[in-house]
């Protein structure tokens, strides 16, 4: 109530697609553990304050007993139906987020120690699911717009070349004979 994280602090939230254990570890097999048949991660978010030396910090590091307030972006093509937030601490430190609520396309919860959270779902993730969003689906397009020009640009130097190339040949041949 009241608390503000000082200036000095910064917060960082990192996005990945698979949370920081490698894959194969003991870590990694911990974490799969507390997933239920047929559920998968679906996005990870890692979320630490640093303080102005550099060093990670905690929220009771700031002040005792201080909780912060998350707003995280629900994944494209994530339902908020079965979804589960896994706060994932270490491999040996783990737990559901048991209360959050949905605000437009956040998930907002209150914890009081920042690392992983893990968007657990046990739907199958298809953009169907959520509303797309335009620029996504623009930029696929115009990545695939731009393609498509470079691939005509460099048949159509090519072919210029090409043609320079015979023409200049023909007119080598009409001048040697």
């Amino acid at each position: 109530d009241g608390i503000t994280i000082p200036n000095s602090v910064e917060l960082n939230v990192e996005e990945t697609s698979n949370v920081s254990a490698e894959e194969g570890s003991a870590d990694y097999a911990a974490i799969t553990a507390m997933l239920g048949e047929n559920e998968k991660i679906a996005k990870v978010y890692n979320i630490k304050l640093v303080d102005e030396k550099g060093e990670e910090i905690q929220p009771n590091d700031i002040e005792e007993g201080m909780t912060i307030t998350l707003r995280l972006a629900l994944p494209q093509g994530v339902s908020t139906s079965g979804l589960k937030i896994l706060h994932i601490h270490s491999a040996n430190d783990m737990e559901y987020v048991e209360n959050y609520s949905v605000e437009g396309n956040n998930v907002v919860f209150n914890v009081n120690r920042l690392s992983e959270f893990a968007f657990v779902t046990t739907a199958e993730i298809t953009p169907e699911d959520n509303t797309p969003t335009n620029s996504n689906n623009n930029s696929n397009v115009l990545d695939i717009i731009a393609i498509v020009l470079s691939s005509v640009a460099i048949v159509s130097v090519a072919a210029i070349s090409i043609c320079y190339l015979v023409t200049r040949k023909k007119r080598h041949n009409l001048i040697a004979k």
